[in-house]
Order: C-alpha cells, then sequence, then structure tokens
C-alpha cells in the first residue's frame, strides 16, 4: 500500500506538472504573459522606415489630399541609424505646407538621453521656445512663430519615445490669397502634435 500510494503521488505531481507546461505554452501562443512578466515595449527600428511612403499625413487634413513632392532626408547621426523625408502640400486654397519629418531610433539609451537634453537646452534659448508639450509620447517640447503680415505660421516639435527620437517642422503660408486665410498658431500647433502621434504608429518596430 505505501507503494501504491507513493506512485499516485508521482502520477499527481506528473499531472500538475504537464497542466503548467499546457497553460504556459496556451499563453505563448495566445500572446499572453504570466503575472508579473509583461512584456518589454518593442523598440523602434528607425532605419528601416521609407517615411515618404509610410508617413501619415492624414492629420493635416486638405493638404494631405495635394500632394506636390516628398524628398527623401538622408541626414543621419552616426550612433543613431533613421530616415526622413521632406513634404510639399497645397490645400488646394491658396495655402502651402511644407512638412520636414525626421526619425532616429538608439541602441543606447544613454545616447538618446544626452541628445535630448543638449536639443531642448539648445531649443530653450529661442525666443520661440514654448515649453514641453504633454501627451505626445514619453516626453516632448515645441517652438512655434507667427507672421500674419508676411503669411507664415511654423511649429516645430522634437518627442522622445522609447529609444526613438522623431522631429517635425511644419510650416504653412500663404502663396496666394489674403494672409487672413492663414491658421493660427494654435491650429498649427494642434495639426503638428496629431501629425507627430500618427507617426510614431507607423514607424516599424526592431
Amino acid at each position: 500500500m505505501p507503494a501504491r500510494t507513493a506512485l499516485a503521488g508521482h502520477d499527481r505531481r506528473r499531472s500538475t506538472l504537464a497542466a503548467v507546461l499546457l497553460l504556459a505554452a496556451s499563453a505563448v501562443a495566445c500572446g499572453t504573459h504570466p503575472p508579473g512578466a509583461e512584456p518589454s515595449p518593442a523598440r523602434y527600428d528607425a532605419k528601416a522606415a521609407n517615411l515618404c511612403a509610410i508617413a501619415d499625413l492624414g492629420p493635416l487634413g486638405d493638404f494631405a489630399q495635394h500632394r506636390e513632392s516628398a524628398e527623401p532626408d538622408v541626414g543621419r547621426y552616426e550612433d543613431a541609424p533613421g530616415a526622413g523625408c521632406r513634404f510639399k502640400l497645397n490645400n488646394g486654397r491658396g495655402q502651402v505646407a511644407s512638412a520636414d519629418l525626421e526619425v532616429n531610433s538608439y541602441s543606447s539609451d544613454s545616447d538618446l538621453e544626452s541628445r535630448w537634453t543638449a536639443g531642448r537646452e539648445a531649443f530653450a534659448e529661442r525666443s520661440t521656445f514654448l515649453g514641453d508639450v504633454a501627451g505626445v509620447g514619453d516626453a516632448a517640447y515645441a517652438a512655434a512663430s507667427a507672421d500674419q503680415s508676411l503669411g507664415v505660421v511654423s511649429y516645430t516639435v522634437r518627442v522622445r519615445h522609447r529609444n526613438l527620437f522623431l522631429q517635425l517642422d511644419l510650416i504653412i503660408y500663404v502663396v496666394r490669397g489674403s494672409p487672413d486665410l492663414l491658421p493660427s498658431r494654435d491650429e498649427v500647433a494642434a495639426t503638428a502634435r496629431a501629425l507627430a502621434l500618427a507617426n510614431l504608429a507607423v514607424i516599424p518596430r526592431a
């Protein structure tokens, strides 16, 4: 009897182990994770991004329907491969938009932090500096300017998210008609922030 009891206990432990292994395999197959084992956030691979082809210009509204040109920008940081594109668009009502988008992904968090800190300090010296921007990536800061007499308004935003550094320079100007048709700085700011958020979503993950 003791030998039979020991054998039964062994069978129960073996059945329990099999059940645990089966649950673990099911969790992997379903993309779930055991409690306390949340996956690390996916890191970006900016080098794989063909921005001129994949950029989401939807937040630009009517401008996105009238793309005049898209020129790749191959500027790179040696320690941070990336991609860029300069878009020129118009809304069919005498206004032109220039959107310069660039992304770089960093393998070193300290290198990204150094670039972020240096860039923000440099921007903070500009008279057009607006300060930090909430709700865009892990952190963001911006600068803006507007000249109604010349019919030009611009908004620049820099975004850090995970291992990615995103730069967006958006300029809208009037080439035909009254400068009064120019959108306000706040309107352009809202568009630029939405554009930055939309394009964080399209950059490939490593």
